[in-house]
């Protein structure tokens, strides 16, 4: 079995698992569902089919009894109860770590294995025998048994769907005892003629089951919109047959008798002619266990039309995004060349030169749109993992809470989801922890029982921003402040607003918590959780309110690769200031020049003022000038807050390539990272959310004249 099988099992299998952990929490709210519980089924049978498929017999046992347990509840012979959610929850678990762990076998859980059959058997539900029970065929027409007749004609494409008709026949087993089975071959080309991805053959096949004809239907739930499955109902006919001394095994050997011992070795025989195919050149046997894609959300219940989807490896993308990059840095060299010779040619030849510069330039723009769009994947996936863990946490700190989900199918690149899974994680248990009041302290406050937290992801001025917004008891200011007088983060005469003294939560070492859990309050963590949030250039923002709740705004790039930003000069040094972060540019006049207290500088901009900063000061770059009046400012945004920052000219807007330094020198603050420009000179990229940091820990550096 080669490693690209077993890597595509699992990958199928963990997006299967995505389906059931969301599956089994809507259903502990709706039990009675009906499209979730079919959503469920069809997750765990389509993860039994697999593992079967492979030969990965652990994960299909485990699966098989779960979806026994499911079964009874789509048919309505039980419900979906707390003991058997407690149940299906188990199973998850024990199928996520077999996956993650790569024990496929499951040599390291039997003891889980056990103790979720015995959970099973406390629901009165017997997991060590099939559902169906096969019985011995008997001349006495009396017992009810009904005989069934199928013809089973699939579309040559049946194998691009992950169905491998062969398992269907097995588990039809299940259900009932196989009479006989007749191969239809007339269907069958030439050996030379054979598609190794096409499938030629059909089945007539006889049944003997005490199921309904429904029941037998569910063994093709997957393929009987797309193929020609037939199932006949034919008891009145077979008893007729059983009248007089004629037994059953009579009758089917008359008529041809094709015994389920008889498949077994038909299906060795079809390997065998499988590894002639092979030896000849012909065939090359794969089996592809990519599976079913209905069950990947709750949508695709409703509706039959899929998506057409590839799998691209990660590494091939970053290939091509690195190749576009370096075209990118090609183009602003080209532009750069171009803009200098036609200089000197006449006005025709500049504007066909720049006319088709320009067409060049939005190709790229459109392939880098697209490529890029290749790593973007939704947010949803990140956001289910934690419906989970508040179900856990809730019930271990005994609350009651509800996590709601908004803006699932925001995309954002996959390194941005990946690196911001931990932070956003963190936050989600701390409002659990800290957040949510217990329900009597919340009935108390006037608030319902239940508290809810909101996962909140959306788009905004080329940005994402996620949202964690609790009902819960909000931040004590009070309390912040004094604990960071206590650890000397801050000094009596610290004049801090209410966002200022909510960020001081995300200082190494500080906790307000008496207690310390298993949950957070351990002191460590949110410090964490901030560098991590700065490392892919994200901005934190925290509002609260007393007994209202509390809303951590966290703002992120959507790409951590290219970004649009206007070149600036200071000095004789280039710099790039992020386009999303600008507001306008304006030429300062004398009077709207102002000093506060005699020492910092503000900018009077119409009925506001805006607080100034000089970037030389700040990156420490020579240049003449230094007066707010002598260049230009640029009004910068970063949440609610504004700043003017000075600079010598402004060179022109450019899309970038983010580069970074850490290797090369030392993290300095006021900068993300560097650009190669086009006339292969470097620029550095300015971090805008912290140059507001800097500047206001060094109001006396932004003033000018000093």
């Amino acid at each position: 079995m080669s490693d690209d099988m077993i890597e595509t099992f699992l990958e199928e299998t963990m997006e299967n698992l995505e389906v059931l952990e969301e599956g089994f929490i809507e259903l502990e709210k709706s039990p009675e569902d009906k499209e979730w519980v079919d959503s469920v089924f069809r997750a765990m049978h389509t993860i039994k089919g697999g593992a079967g498929l492979m030969g990965f017999e652990a994960i299909s046992e485990i699966a098989h009894h779960l979806e026994n347990v499911l079964d009874q509840i789509r048919e309505g012979s039980s419900s979906y109860s707390d003991e058997v959610a407690n149940a299906m929850f188990r199973g998850y678990d024990l199928l996520k770590q077999m996956v993650s762990d790569g024990d496929l076998e499951g040599s390291t859980v039997q003891g889980k294995m056990n103790y979720l059959k015995e959970l099973i058997s406390d629901l009165s539900i017997e997991i060590n025998k099939e559902t169906i029970s096969t019985t011995n065929c008997t001349d006495n027409p009396s017992e009810k048994n009904n005989f069934y007749k199928l013809e089973l004609n699939f579309q040559p494409d049946i194998f691009e769907t992950g169905t491998d008709p062969l398992m269907l026949i097995y588990e039809l087993e299940e259900v009932g005892e196989l009479l006989q089975v007749f191969s239809k071959t007339e269907t069958v080309p030439e050996l030379r003629e054979l598609d190794p991805h096409q499938f030629h053959l059909s089945w007539t096949v006889f049944l003997k089951s005490t199921e309904s004809v429904e029941a037998i239907k569910n063994v093709f739930i997957f393929v009987l919109d797309e193929n020609d499955i037939q199932i006949d109902d034919i008891t009145s006919k077979a008893h007729e047959w059983f009248k007089g001394d004629r037994g059953t095994k009579e009758l089917l050997i008359t008529n041809g008798t094709l015994t389920s011992q008889y498949i077994e070795g038909a299906f060795e025989k079809l390997k065998n002619v499988g590894m002639m195919l092979e030896e000849a050149g012909i065939l090359q046997l794969q089996k592809d266990s990519s599976l079913q894609k209905e069950t990947s959300s709750k949508a695709n219940i409703k509706s039959s039309n899929s998506s057409n989807t590839i799998r691209v490896e990660t590494e091939k993308l970053e290939n091509i995004l690195n190749h576009l990059a370096e075209l990118l840095i090609a183009q602003s060299r080209v532009k750069s060349l171009v803009t200098t010779g036609v200089q000197n040619g006449k006005k025709e030849q500049q504007r066909e030169v720049l006319n088709a510069f320009e067409e060049v330039d939005k190709i790229i723009r459109i392939v880098q749109e697209e490529v890029m769009n290749t790593s973007m994947i939704p947010i949803g996936a990140t956001f289910m993992r934690f419906q989970r863990m508040v179900r856990d946490l809730a019930l271990e700190k005994e609350k009651e809470i509800e996590l709601v989900l908004n803006g699932k199918e925001t995309d954002l690149d996959k390194k941005v989801i990946e690196q911001i899974t931990d932070p956003l994680k963190h936050l989600v248990r701390n409002a659990v922890d800290h957040g949510i009041e217990l329900p009597e302290e919340r009935v108390a406050k006037g608030k319902p029982r239940e508290g809810t937290i909101e996962l909140n992801a959306f788009h905004q001025e080329g940005s994402i921003v996620i949202e964690i917004i609790d009902d819960g008891k909000g931040i004590d200011e009070e309390a912040v402040y004094e604990k960071a007088l206590q650890k000397n983060l801050i000094s009596p005469e610290d004049q801090l607003t209410s966002e200022e003294i909510n960020l001081l939560l995300f200082k190494p070492g500080f906790s307000t918590a008496n207690t310390v859990t298993d949950i957070s309050g351990r002191g460590v963590g949110l410090d964490v959780v901030m560098t991590n949030i700065k490392n892919l250039r994200g901005v934190v923002n925290v509002y609260s309110e007393k007994d209202k709740g509390t809303t951590i705004n966290i703002k992120l790039p959507l790409t951590l690769a290219i970004i649009d930003g206007m070149m600036v000069r200071i000095g004789d040094e280039r710099f790039i200031v992020p386009l999303n972060f600008i507001l306008e540019f304006i030429k300062a006049e004398e009077q709207q020049v102002l000093k506060v207290e005699g020492k910092e500088t503000i900018i009077h901009l119409r009925n506001e003022y805006v607080p100034y900063t000089g970037l030389h000061k700040i990156l420490n770059v020579e240049t003449d000038i230094k007066k707010p009046t002598d260049g230009i400012l640029i009004i910068i945004k970063n949440n609610e807050r504004k700043m003017a920052v000075l600079v010598d000219e402004i060179l022109g807007q450019e899309q970038v390539v983010i580069k970074s330094i850490k290797e090369n020198m030392e993290q300095t603050e006021g900068i993300a990272g560097a650009t190669i420009l086009g006339d292969g000179n470097v620029a550095l990229i300015l971090d805008i959310p912290t140059l507001f940091n800097v500047s206001t820990k060094n109001n006396e550096k932004v003033a000018y004249g000093k």
